[in-house]
């Protein structure tokens, strides 16, 4: 999933995840997808 890649590619990258937020923040339902993916990544860690 190419969102799934972005994002692991983000966790090392902080320039690309500065990149990722500012496209995400204009993206079409970015704010959902962003959230979203906060989300799951939020139940993983306190798993």
């Amino acid at each position: 999933m190419p969102l799934a890649f972005l994002w692991n590619t983000c966790i090392y990258n902080p320039d690309t995840n500065a990149l990722m937020r500012l496209t995400l923040a204009f993206w079409p339902f970015g704010h959902a997808t962003r959230t979203a993916t906060l989300r799951e990544w939020s139940r993983y860690a306190n798993a």
